[in-house]
């Protein structure tokens, strides 16, 4: 009894030092890369969560935006969270649906206008979770 005492004693300070216990969440945006074509204005992703570590996590907010090839912020959306999760267990995945919007001087009436703007260009969508730890995510959106 003494010596299995012993060894979880000795596991739980590893996980202390090597970082597992705190817990967070990996985020991963499915499409990637969103692909938008001529009059579309708006194209939903899926946002896959799985957690990771144990211990107690805090989500406030998700900052959803929009960045264009000059790193300039085209579009962004505050999704308030305010979530408190007591003890978070590694491995637990969720889905949720968000639109992506395109500002209003992205839509192009005519299709020789957006070829000569848009197609080709590359913006950036990222996702960040703030709350007891940030957590962000990347995906890449082109124009075709």
């Amino acid at each position: 009894m003494r010596r299995s005492s012993g060894i979880l004693a000795a596991v739980c300070v590893g996980l202390l030092l090597i970082g597992c216990s705190g817990a967070s969440v990996n985020l991963n945006i499915i499409p990637n890369p969103v692909v938008f074509q001529f009059n579309q204005f708006e194209q939903t992703v899926t946002v896959e969560i799985r957690t990771s570590g144990f211990g107690k996590l805090v989500l406030d907010e998700a900052l959803v935006a929009v960045y264009d090839d000059e790193d300039n912020e085209v579009w962004s959306k505050v999704v308030d969270i305010g979530a408190s999760i007591p003890f978070v267990v590694p491995g637990i995945k969720q889905s949720f649906e968000q639109t992506v919007l395109l500002p209003d001087e992205y839509h192009y009436v005519t299709p020789e206008l957006y070829e000569e703007q848009l197609k080709g260009r590359e913006f950036r969508l990222e996702i960040v979770l703030t709350g007891s730890k940030t957590m962000q995510t990347t995906a890449q959106i082109r124009f075709e």
